[in-house]
């Protein structure tokens, strides 16, 4: 087997374990900061408090959801450089 043909194996590989994994880490993390929020929000009386901590939220999901655009990005340009 040549080089190429392990690193396309290797890539396979990983592809698969990100596509396997990333929505089970989603989920539960997911889960526990909705949670989390949920009963902040429920304890905190203060709209504008309540207001300020959504759009914190908001900005930290959009971050997040930014940084998976460019790690997919850089995934995608990996399997191209390797596939030819």
């Amino acid at each position: 087997m040549d080089a190429k043909q392990e690193a396309q194996e290797a890539l396979t590989k990983k592809n698969k374990l990100i596509k396997e994994y990333h929505g089970k880490i989603l989920g539960e993390v997911g889960a526990i900061h909705n949670t989390v929020l949920r009963d902040y929000l429920n304890a905190t009386p203060d709209v504008r408090e309540k207001t300020r901590i959504l759009k914190q939220w908001n900005s930290m999901v959009m971050d997040y959801t930014n940084g998976l655009a460019v790690l997919k990005q850089g995934i995608d340009g990996a399997d191209k450089i390797i596939k030819g």
